[in-house]
């Protein structure tokens, strides 16, 4: 699954954890049979994003 980010200048922080980091966690622990793939993605969204994704131990899903 690719998370199209295009056009999106900013994100909130409960957004980037409840929905890109609990997705990711769902496949990294294999609840869901697709790999993850965030793309387009702006300097300030992939911010939080990884800051999501750390607290909850994730790695990041591939950057395309």
């Amino acid at each position: 699954m690719v998370l199209d980010f295009a056009g999106v200048a900013g994100t909130s922080h409960s957004f980037a954890d409840e929905f890109v980091a609990q997705l990711a966690e769902e496949v990294q622990s294999g609840n869901q049979q697709f790999s993850l793939a965030i793309h387009a993605v702006s300097p300030d969204v992939e911010r939080v994003i990884r800051k999501a994704l750390d607290r909850r131990g994730l790695g990041v899903p591939v950057v395309v």
